[in-house]
């Protein structure tokens, strides 16, 4: 299992197959402080926070190959 979060961006992999992926968009919401679009749910709208939740609730903890950078 590999998780990549980014500043505008995280992706899930499992055996080497892109299983789930959410990007930062901030014109996405009417607030002006813009929303983070999550693929398995395309119709919400997600605080960072909210969408970064599943990334680590999959397994109970961080895994060993997670990867966090900074773009």
């Amino acid at each position: 299992m590999s998780r990549k979060i980014n500043d505008d961006s995280m992706s899930l992999e499992i055996d080497g197959r892109v299983i789930a992926t959410a990007q930062f968009s901030e014109h996405a919401a009417a607030d002006g402080n813009g929303a983070w679009i999550v693929s398995c749910h395309p119709g919400r709208l997600f605080t960072r926070n909210q969408a970064i939740t599943p990334w680590w609730s999959l397994n109970g903890s961080p895994s060993a190959t997670a990867t966090m950078t900074r773009s």
